[in-house]
């Protein structure tokens, strides 16, 4: 009888051990994971930003451009909605360029919880009810 018992003790304690090893392993891949995307989403957003400000420099100086080659009150007089409509174009690009990368880091922050965790929380609510 004490065998017996004794043997169960080893199996729980193995079986603990092993469940500890995979939920750390769990653990440290899913941070990985999120600390990557992390990284390539700041890039992204860095990129981002860099391209919005080179649009506004090549915008202003375009229409600095256009102003000087002028040869009317009519081209001077259309400079502004000229004007208007390129930073109007590349802002709209910014904007959805900017949504769409909230949206994946957003989904991105999420995977953790829906990857990593959930697994490990099956695994011990399974332990639990045996």
């Amino acid at each position: 009888m004490f065998n017996g018992t004794l043997h169960e003790i080893r199996q729980q304690v193995t079986l603990a051990s092993d469940e500890v090893v995979t939920a750390e392993f769990l653990a440290t891949e899913g941070v990985l994971e999120w600390v990557g995307g992390v990284l390539e989403d700041s890039q992204d957003w860095a990129a981002l930003s860099v391209r919005q400000w080179r649009y506004l420099l090549e915008d202003n100086l375009q229409t600095l451009e256009d102003s000087f080659r002028a040869r009317s009150l009519e081209d001077i007089a259309d400079l502004p909605r000229v004007h208007l409509q390129r930073r109007m174009t590349h802002l709209g690009e910014g904007l959805s360029a900017s949504r769409d990368l909230a949206e994946r880091s957003f989904q991105r922050s999420l995977e953790p919880l829906r990857n990593v965790w959930a697994p490990f929380l099956e695994l011990i609510r399974r332990d639990h009810r045996s």
